[in-house]
């Protein structure tokens, strides 16, 4: 085949057999192996950060809405009813918006 046929159906090696694309892999998968072991000692220390509902005070309680069906926007349907800024008690639609 000559070599605009090659160009045409994709046949061609470019760049030196490839070679770059193997090169970015493999500096792709030792940045991200670094990434990970760098962060990996940090997320045992951090600890949990979320609580179930179960585990929430009477004051946290007072703060928030379980309800789960709770009113929407009449213009936008996805909104909740009650126009920014909210105010406690504060519902799953309201605290997903901040």
């Amino acid at each position: 085949m000559n070599g605009q046929v090659q160009i045409a159906l994709g046949l061609t090696r470019c760049n030196r057999d490839g070679k770059a694309g193997r090169w970015v892999l493999v500096l792709g998968l030792l940045l991200w192996w670094g990434g990970a072991l760098c962060t990996a000692g940090e997320l045992p220390e951090q600890g949990r950060t979320w609580k179930y509902v179960s585990e929430l005070s009477e004051q946290e309680l007072q703060h928030i809405d379980l309800r789960t069906e709770t009113p929407r926007g009449s213009t936008l349907p996805y909104l909740p009813a009650e126009p920014y800024p909210f105010s406690p008690p504060y519902t799953a639609d309201e605290m997903g918006f901040l």
